[in-house]
């Protein structure tokens, strides 16, 4: 190994453990309560060597942010990958997205924080462009999975792509966040976080699934 290699593996192993360490922090305090100079001293690093590799604290919760959208990604694409048909797909990918918010319940809540954050505003220019990319790579399998169900008919063709799969997207992460206050009926008991997002998946896929039509007197 040249020196110029064994340089860049250290450089990469010093920017691995900078963001481990505001992961923990972003985790346990939130990114008002974080400083800079906060992660410095947790990663044991001078102040100045934190900003050689990332120019302030919004990009330091992106880089954070952007591991959580990668898992998430390779939850959803795998579940979708074992299977055949486009709805099949997309209640696959559904599931795996609801897998990652409970395993990862902080990346989870990070995602939705820095989506806030960008619609906000409050995300500078060039970090809100790497964040706004990510979720794009990631609501393009979704995108692929309608295509997909469009071609082969389980899809209604009406279905637009694109807004379909925000729809999708938008609806299932709503009902993932708030799923632990939904009540059934009033005096009912309460449904469980998997009853609630398992029928909105199903009512979600009944309203795009293309279902033949009975013949009459059949």
């Amino acid at each position: 190994m040249t020196t110029a290699q064994r340089k860049e593996l250290e450089k990469e192993g010093r920017r691995l453990t900078i963001i481990d360490t505001a992961e923990k922090l972003f985790a346990t305090k939130g990114y008002d309560s974080v400083k800079m100079e906060d992660v410095a001293r947790e990663a044991k690093l001078a102040k100045g060597t934190l900003y050689l590799y990332f120019e302030n604290k919004d990009a330091l919760y992106v880089a954070v942010v952007l591991r959580g959208i990668a898992l998430m990604g390779d939850m959803v694409g795998a579940a979708m990958a074992g299977e055949k048909k486009g709805i099949s797909k997309i209640y696959a990918g559904g599931l795996a997205y609801y897998e990652f918010s409970k395993k990862y319940p902080v990346y989870f809540g990070m995602l939705l924080d820095a989506q806030q954050r960008a619609a906000a505003g409050t995300l500078g220019e060039a970090v809100k462009d790497q964040f706004l990319h990510a979720k794009h790579r990631a609501l393009q399998t979704t995108i692929e999975a309608v295509r997909t169900g469009i071609a082969d008919g389980t899809i209604r063709p009406a279905a637009e792509p694109r807004k379909t799969a925000l729809l999708l997207m938008e609806a299932t992460t709503a009902m993932i966040r708030t799923s632990h206050e939904v009540h059934v009926t009033r005096g009912s008991p309460a449904a469980t976080r998997d009853e609630i997002v398992y029928f909105t998946l199903d009512m979600l896929r009944q309203a795009i699934e293309l279902k033949s039509t009975p013949v009459r007197g059949v």
